[in-house]
């Protein structure tokens, strides 16, 4: 069975996970002194994760079939993760607390008898193929009230058996802000166990989150979303159809909530509505496709509703597909492709208004494409060699391009200037000359090289993240009074560096980060790591002299920091006590100094 993590990690994405039938409660609020019952038993944790356990509670494992048993189950060390093989009937259950409560039902079900109260997070129901149909059943559920849901997310997951989730005079209209609802598999059902109605049946606006995969679902007419609206498909088709209008295309503009569009293996996920026509994205809402079978339809005429999409102000991704334009394009927001299982391209069919001659002056480029596959954005004329302050250029794999449909060449081939935000991951990039950061700049796990002979000058954000930022046959590095010199730093052979052929000239300000694995640093005592080094290196960083111990931003650990005519050096590596320790170390020193003081005066 796949860990909690993964099984939330899937919700989030809206895909499927293929686990064992599986009950998820994920809460995140505080307990109110009026919500409080008199307990019977309370959650520790402290063996495991089983509910049947009795080392994991204080006061037994509450399942005495009875209608006098009351249970809290919250989150240890900010989470915990419970899970039930076998029936539970208990009287009251109270949920949640500071951080994230996930009780996890297997191949069973539970039933509160009165009231589940304090519930905030996230509820799913699962059920595998070869196994029962599971409910669970909250009794009152304290978060609903007035037609909504709130403060809660609750989700059913069938695979061939019915998942239900049923309370007390279910019967949702609108899921809350702070809300949502997933349904997987034509047998996942919510349910009002006072008459086994669909408690979806009028559902008619959604304000936090409500997501379909591999089912259909139909609403009874004109539907709100200032939400996220999700819909994904990838062991059957699945479509979200409104029964009508949805508020918030007003004519020819989406102006607030987010869609998404999943598909994989074939089939199609489509959400749809009537007279769907968007050809600008708001800058409160976006659009999200995701694979070949993603599909945003005008059900009136069953037509494409993105077809005449001419402007984005808010969001427009799309990965793992093609997606073209009809004419030119303006991007005021985020615009993004990705390429994960298959090649993407984002074409727009003519100029992009904010590359103006050789600026791009707004709006965030986004371009992802990772193992072996290719993620282009392209546009005529594409020809980027100052990214403007208001403006950002991310590029994420070494299938990553931004080009020129015209002569099918680089845009970024001539970047010499970034004002605004350039970020590099798992990607080598050669600028053609000398380049200057004013603004934010990021490598990661890549080289960013100034050409032969070209210099790299900063007096912005550089931030170097097991990577190297580097110059070629005698170029320049230096950094201004106003920079700030970011180094990560994993192990011996992950870090960041700063590697110039010729001069180094330091100023402003140098910030070193340590990346812990499993909490604890990989780094030893006598590693060495030189973050920087060239022919000659003059000046020094505001924060640090030579000789000095630097403290990592957490300030939980230190290394000496050495500067020398050529190089900078980090090491002998030391976390640092924490003041309990000091305070010990203190009273120790104390103890002996007085023990010492009474044999002298006893001899």
């Amino acid at each position: 069975m796949k860990s909690i993590t993964a099984q939330v990690r899937a919700w989030i994405t809206r895909k499927p996970s293929h686990a064992l039938l599986h009950i998820t409660l994920a809460l995140s609020v505080l307990l109110t002194a009026e919500s409080v019952r008199a307990l019977d038993s309370t959650w520790t944790g402290v063996v495991g994760t089983d509910w049947n356990n009795a080392g994991n509670w204080a006061g037994g494992v509450p399942n005495n079939g009875v209608d006098t048993f009351n249970a809290f189950v919250g989150p240890i060390n900010s989470f915990s993760e419970v899970t039930v093989g076998s029936p539970v009937v208990i009287d009251n259950l109270q949920i949640g607390g500071n951080g994230e409560t996930y009780l996890q039902v297997e191949n069973t079900t539970f039933s509160v008898l009165q009231t589940s109260s304090s519930i905030a997070g996230f509820v799913t129901i699962s059920s595998s193929a070869t196994t029962a149909a599971t409910t669970v059943d909250l009794g009152t559920l304290a978060n609903f009230s007035s037609a909504t849901l709130s403060g809660v997310m609750i989700a059913a997951e069938s695979f061939g058996f019915q998942a239900t989730v049923q309370w007390a005079t279910a019967n949702i209209q609108t899921i809350g802000s702070h809300a949502g609802v997933s349904l997987h598999g034509a047998g996942s059902f919510i349910r009002n166990s006072s008459d086994n109605a669909d408690a979806l049946a009028g559902l008619s606006s959604n304000e936090g989150s409500f997501s379909l995969s591999d089912r259909d679902f139909t609403t009874s007419g004109n539907f709100s979303n200032a939400g996220e609206l999700s819909v994904s498909a990838f062991g059957s088709d699945s479509t979200l159809s409104i029964n009508g209008n949805l508020a918030q295309n007003t004519p020819l503009v989406l102006d607030d909530g987010q869609l998404n569009v999943s598909s994989g293996g074939g089939f199609s996920g489509v959400i749809e509505w009537a007279g769907a026509n968007i050809q600008t994205i708001g800058s409160g809402a976006g659009v999200s496709l995701h694979g070949a079978g993603s599909l945003i339809r005008n059900s009136s005429g069953n037509t494409d509703a993105l077809a005449d999409l001419e402007s984005n102000e808010g969001f427009f991704a799309v990965s793992d597909r093609d997606f073209t334009t009809t004419g030119n394009f303006s991007n005021a927001g985020y615009l993004g492709v990705s390429a994960f299982s298959s090649d993407s391209t984002l074409s727009i069919n003519g100029n992009l208004a904010q590359n103006t001659p050789l600026v791009l002056d707004a709006g965030q480029l986004s371009v992802a494409g990772r193992y072996g596959f290719s993620g282009v954005m392209e546009w005529d004329g594409a020809n980027i060699q100052t990214i403007g302050s208001s403006a950002g250029v991310s590029l994420y794999g070494a299938g990553s391009f931004i080009r020129n449909s015209s002569g099918n060449t680089d845009a970024l081939a001539g970047l010499e200037s970034n004002e605004g935000s350039f970020s590099l991951f798992d990607r080598n990039f050669t600028t053609a000359g000398n380049f200057s950061n004013s603004g934010h700049l990021q490598v990661s796990n890549g080289t960013l090289a100034a050409a032969a002979g070209g210099d790299f000058s900063n007096s912005g954000y550089l931030q170097v993240s097991n990577g190297t930022v580097a110059t070629a046959a005698g170029g320049d590095f230096s950094l201004s009074s106003t920079s700030t010199l970011v180094l990560e730093i994993s192990d011996e052979s992950d870090f960041g560096a700063i590697e110039a052929t010729g001069l180094i000239t330091l100023d402003g300000e140098i910030v070193v980060i340590l990346n812990l694995r499993n909490g604890v640093p990989a780094v030893e005592n006598s590693d060495v790591f030189t973050v920087i080094s060239g022919t000659g290196i003059t000046g020094m960083f505001y924060n640090i002299t030579s000789g000095e111990r630097i403290f990592d931003q957490s300030g939980g650990y230190s290394f000496l920091y050495t500067a020398t005519s050529n190089n900078v050096t980090l090491s002998d590596f030391a976390a640092i006590p924490e003041p309990s320790t000091y305070t010990l170390l203190a009273l120790g020193a104390l103890t002996i100094l007085t023990a010492m003081r009474r044999r002298r005066a006893n001899a």
